[in-house]
């Protein structure tokens, strides 16, 4: 445990999701943690892109700065193309081996970003529920508390729906983002066979997403301009960077950039990092009282296990299946492809699986948007009569 010492020495090992929760709770206990991070930074001519974009009106937008939002390299015909950021893979750690890891039969993805993966995430939120925590060693209420306090700092765009039954909002604030015709209709639908689909095992609802749909200093907000999965030049999805921006202007935290942490180890009561610079292979040192490891799941069980020798070992690290499925509704609205649309996860809908229904499995809809159409080898400027379904 950590008690209110503000002269304990207190490290936090990365810069995502995990390493915003854990650096906000120790600085609400008065600590002024270090903060140590590869820190690797979106190319220059991407921050230059994102500057000339961000609050200038899309209709304003220069069409050689659109064309370049959207490019992405990794788009093929019949496959899953990854989310990058304005074109750039740098999220993905491209071109970094990451040893002493290896994988078989998977595709692993890594990050050694600034920010982590928040970088690029979907932004899709959701407690767990009461059935799924049946076998847990904690209860729903154990946890709800700390739900509340992240969404102290994360924005959140919700309604009140059906999913409140078993997924509450725990926040009082909530201001929804435009989602277009399309999913408006589709979630009117939901709500009009709400019943009947219960009796079925399945709720719907709108997504629980971390954007921001009102201005303020940091973004002009979500207006839809339909870049969600190419790069948000609001940077209205939200990211640990204005979290971690702000806690260094306010000098609450130490922050620590292109520190590759390689072996931690426990010394009496000190905690002794070492670490490299990301370009360099010179070996560094430096000590404190508490490190706490959040550099993802990849990436800390690699540093745990480096730092335990646990070299020649295999570790299962285990995570959600997923896979992408066409839906198609007679509700369709043509218009959507004449006009940029939200194009995140906009709708849940959430299923009861196995034999005796304790576990909830989850549908995440989004509209048709230019990627899904690249990615399936459609161009509808030289198809229309994709147009008039």
């Amino acid at each position: 445990m950590i008690s209110d010492q503000t002269g304990t020495n207190v490290a936090v090992i990365g810069t995502g999701l995990s390493a915003m929760a854990c650096t906000a709770a120790l600085v609400e206990r008065g600590l002024k943690p270090t903060i140590l991070d590869s820190g690797i930074e979106p190319p220059n001519d991407v921050n230059r892109l994102i500057a000339r974009m961000k609050w200038v009106p899309p209709n304003e937008w220069a069409p050689t700065d659109l064309l370049e939002a959207k490019q992405n390299k990794t788009v093929r015909n019949q496959t899953i193309p990854k989310k990058l950021f304005f074109g750039s893979d740098y999220v993905f750690s491209a071109g970094i081996q990451m040893q002493p890891t290896s994988a078989e039969n998977c595709d692993v993805a890594y990050t050694r970003a600034r920010s982590g993966f928040s970088s690029v995430w979907g932004a899709a939120m959701l407690p767990v529920s009461n059935l799924d925590m049946d076998d847990w060693p904690l209860c729903p209420h154990h946890l709800s508390k700390y739900y509340k306090k992240i969404l102290s700092i994360i924005p959140l765009s919700a309604e009140r729906d059906h999913l409140e039954r078993e997924f509450p909002l725990y926040k009082s604030k909530i201001r929804p983002v435009d989602l277009g015709p399309q999913l408006r209709k589709l979630l009117d639908g939901f709500g009009c066979r709400s019943e009947k689909l219960g009796t079925r095992g399945i709720i719907a609802g709108r997504s629980r997403l971390a954007v921001y749909a009102d201005p303020n200093h940091h973004t002009p907000g979500c207006d839809s301009c339909g870049l969600c999965l190419t790069g948000c030049p609001r940077e209205a999805i939200f990211s640990t960077k204005e979290f971690f921006t702000d806690l260094i202007k306010k000098e609450k935290i130490r922050y620590l950039n292109n520190r590759f942490v390689l072996n931690v180890e426990e010394i009496e009561n000190k905690v002794l990092i070492k670490w490299r610079p990301s370009n360099e292979e010179s070996l560094n040192t430096i000590m404190f009282d508490r490190v706490f490891v959040a550099c993802g799941a990849l990436n800390s069980t690699r540093l745990i296990m480096h730092s335990l020798k646990y070299f020649q070992k295999t570790t299962k690290i285990r995570e959600s299946q997923k896979f992408i499925v066409p839906f198609l509704t007679p509700m369709g609205n043509s218009a959507i492809l004449d006009s940029p649309s939200f194009a995140l996860a906009s709708a849940l809908m959430m299923t009861k699986y196995g034999a005796e229904k304790k576990h909830w499995s989850q549908m995440q809809l989004s509209v048709a948007s230019d990627l899904v159409f690249q990615s399936l080898g459609i161009d509808l400027q030289r198809m229309p009569k994709w147009r008039k379904f």
